[in-house]
């Protein structure tokens, strides 16, 4: 009596244990992991260092230092809003200024502003954040993107 009372313990834990295996995963669970970016990690003033295309061909851009400046991304946040400005130079070394406010949503942030020529509406994929580094991914459908690197400014 004893020893299928024993037989009974053991199955009941086998089969417990393989039911909590099986309740903590599902099919969502297999590639669909979303990155959740530190808000505060972005806080500051980033300066544009290179961007790429979907073909891996370094672009002619923002980034280019034509006037000794740099171009940069600043984020900042208070009690209301999360505030977001731009500056870039043109080759006649015209200063160009954007802003406006940004949201982060997991690894999706979302820029709306507006500069001297028109307002804009973007939303990038965070694919790295570190301290020093910042790069973002604007996917264009098909398979084209634009991905740009930020360097932490001092």
């Amino acid at each position: 009596m004893k020893k299928q009372n024993l037989k009974f313990h053991v199955l009941f834990l086998i089969m417990g244990s393989f039911l909590t295996l099986l309740s903590g995963c599902s099919s969502s669970d297999d590639g669909d992991k979303v990155t959740v970016i530190d808000k505060s990690k972005l806080i500051g003033k980033w300066e544009l260092f290179r961007y790429f295309d979907s073909t891996g061909e370094e672009g002619e851009g923002p980034h280019t230092n034509f006037c000794g400046n740099k171009d940069y991304w600043k984020f900042e946040t208070n009690p209301l809003e999360s505030i977001y400005s731009s500056e870039s130079w043109d080759p006649e070394c015209t200063s160009y200024t954007a802003s406006g406010t940004w949201t982060l949503v997991d690894n999706q942030l979302t820029v709306v502003a507006q500069d001297e020529f028109e307002s804009f509406d973007v939303t990038y994929e965070i694919t790295e954040l570190t301290a020093t580094k910042l790069v973002v991914k604007e996917n264009f459908g098909n398979g084209e993107y634009w991905q740009t690197e930020l360097k932490k400014a001092n």
